[in-house]
């Protein structure tokens, strides 16, 4: 494989360059394109850590090795979110042969986020967008029972408090935050939660209040926002030498965002000695955030499959109906081809506008995702608006 341009030297490479690229680069960051939201596109941000051995110190091919890992464990990652992990472990060898041994295909696009060596090893950190709806489509071709798993997509914000006299070594510096939220984000991950990233990076002593993050979580688009606070105490523990204590606290609960409902709480504390600040800090970070992290993900996934297998009735109105007959479409698709639906009753339909009750297993939330994941062959389906037991959707041609 060959190297990259820059390896060999960026400003060779810049010469060689045309000055219109350049021009081109500053208007798409002057003037960025309209982006839409992933979930429209049905695409998933996963992360993933990829490792390659450095054999006779080519550093470039073991990077690309441990690129091409990473990319592969995002694709084993959304495959869990649409099988079981007995399916999974059963049918691994034809996953391997028909899904993760393409994974470039399933990713749209992907950010280096962190790479280093360990001795003989190349670790690659990346963040993928993955076409979950390519995935889900194949495994449906191999003949697999495909049942997407109702989880929420979340948004993680820990803020750092330190103690009451607010001294900066006691105050959580914005890397440990990130990596308190990091260690949140990859537990629930793991089990086929779909992460929003609070794209911000300075969390600080900032508090929010329930109300900042209902709507801060409404608009990433977030079902369920996880907000908490960490702090740690540094004391020597033995006069005369290094050694020093540090107790992290962290406390956080889970808030949903379409009636601000909390459905779980839990703090915890974890202490480690060490002579090492850093190691010592986040050591405890790491264990004290991982029982809160553990807690959470339980209570949260009890309560969202309990919501959405109680059987509920669910108001839909659909907007801009410019056709009788993609209404009609639209009408057979829920009756007939989207799960969890029993009933479909029409109570009004007037002016391009049509009123519709849905029994069904599930919510508001689970029919949207359903709905959003259909293709219509005349028409594309909008997403407005919903709560936990009403849905509008906007018919665009």
């Amino acid at each position: 494989m060959s190297k990259s341009p820059w390896a060999s030297g960026g400003r060779n490479f810049l010469k060689k360059v045309p000055l219109a690229f350049f021009f081109v680069m500053l208007c798409c960051v002057l003037y960025p394109a309209r982006t839409f939201p992933q979930e429209q596109f049905n695409i998933c941000e996963i992360e993933t850590e990829g490792v390659s051995v450095i054999i006779s110190g080519d550093m470039a091919r073991a990077r690309d090795n441990a690129v091409k890992e990473a990319q592969k464990l995002s694709i084993e990652k959304a495959v869990k979110t649409f099988l079981s992990p007995e399916a999974v472990a059963e049918h691994f060898q034809g996953l391997s042969d028909h899904i993760y041994s393409k994974s470039g295909d399933y990713i749209q696009n992907y950010t280096i986020i962190e790479e280093r060596t360990e001795g003989d090893y190349y670790r690659v950190r990346i963040r993928a967008a993955v076409m979950a709806e390519g995935i889900r489509n194949d495994l449906e071709s191999m003949g697999f029972p495909v049942a997407r798993r109702s989880l929420p997509r979340v948004m993680v914000i820990i803020s750092g408090n330190g103690n009451e006299l607010r001294d900066i070594d006691n105050t959580l510096k914005p890397e440990e935050l990130s990596s308190s939220i990091y260690i949140i984000n990859e537990d629930l991950s793991e089990e086929g939660f779909i992460i929003v990233r609070y794209p911000r990076d300075d969390y600080g002593e900032e508090e929010l209040n329930e109300d900042d993050v209902v709507s801060l979580g409404r608009n990433f688009n977030a079902d369920l926002v996880i907000v908490g606070k960490a702090s740690v105490e540094e004391m020597s523990v033995i006069e005369g030498t290094e050694i020093k204590s540090y107790e992290v606290r962290v406390s956080a609960k889970a808030i949903t965002t379409d009636n601000a409902e909390v459905i779980a709480s839990t703090a915890a504390r974890a202490e480690s000695y060490t002579a090492d600040s850093i190691t010592g800090r986040l050591d405890a970070i790491e264990r004290a955030t991982k029982e809160v992290a553990d807690y959470l993900k339980v209570r949260i996934i009890a309560d969202w499959q309990r919501e959405v297998s109680s059987v509920k009735v669910i108001s839909v109105t659909i907007r801009d109906i410019m056709s009788y007959s993609d209404y009609v479409t639209l009408r057979n698709v829920l009756k007939n081809e989207t799960r969890g639906v029993k009933k479909v009753f029409q109570k009004r339909m007037e002016s391009g506008i049509a009123i519709l009750d849905i029994e069904m297993e599930g919510n508001a939330r689970f029919l949207a995702n359903e709905l959003s994941s259909d293709k219509f062959n005349a028409f594309s389906l909008g997403i407005v608006c919903t709560d936990e037991d009403s849905l509008e959707v906007s018919i665009i041609k």
